[in-house]
């Protein structure tokens, strides 16, 4: 049980993307996904995951911690738990496009929609998060999608946001992780 949740916990490490996650909010997370994780079960979660050469801990000025830390750390959000861009690579499905790897804005986008998980995010809210103008951000996403990391999604809308959208006569699309 808990190897398997320590793999869950990587792959929500490798999606939150640099600089790491903190361990409350990790926890928060896991549990937002069904995980319900008692006192004894977060402490052997820790231990499992700072066992892994893969994990290591760090503090949010960037400074690499000492790996013998035997207890989970206070609720102060001052400790993170990052993993190594080869690892997050992989997680990211990227092993197989060196291309997007090498382009920072695409790398920049998928992290971001990796963030956003099943929820997913508008262009327009990645092109405003990367501080880009939408029509340079359309060819990334485009590459993104036709590698198969990404998929367009057309949102149902509730009856207010229906009859909101049709007077402004936009459209949205809504772009979510393949991963």
């Amino acid at each position: 049980m808990i190897a398997a949740l320590a793999k869950t916990a990587v792959e929500e490490i490798a999606w939150e993307g640099p600089p790491g996650i903190s361990w409350s909010h990790l926890l928060a997370t896991l549990e937002q996904h069904g995980e319900q994780i008692d006192c004894p079960g977060r402490a052997a979660l820790w231990r499992e995951l700072c066992s892994k050469p893969e994990v290591f801990v760090r503090g949010v000025k960037g400074a690499r911690a000492q790996k013998q830390v035997a207890e989970p750390p206070e609720d102060n959000g001052k400790i993170l738990l990052d993993i190594s861009e080869n690892v997050r690579s992989h997680f990211l499905m990227l092993d197989a496009h060196p291309d997007i790897v090498e382009n920072e804005l695409s790398r920049k986008a998928l992290q971001f929609v990796a963030k956003s998980r099943a929820k997913g995010c508008t262009g327009a809210s990645i092109s405003a998060q990367l501080g880009v103008s939408c029509r340079d951000l359309f060819y990334v996403l485009e590459a993104l999608r036709t590698a198969g990391l990404l998929v367009g999604v057309m949102p149902l809308l509730m009856n207010k946001e229906a009859r909101e959208a049709k007077e402004a006569r936009e459209a949205t699309c809504l772009f979510g992780s393949a991963l």
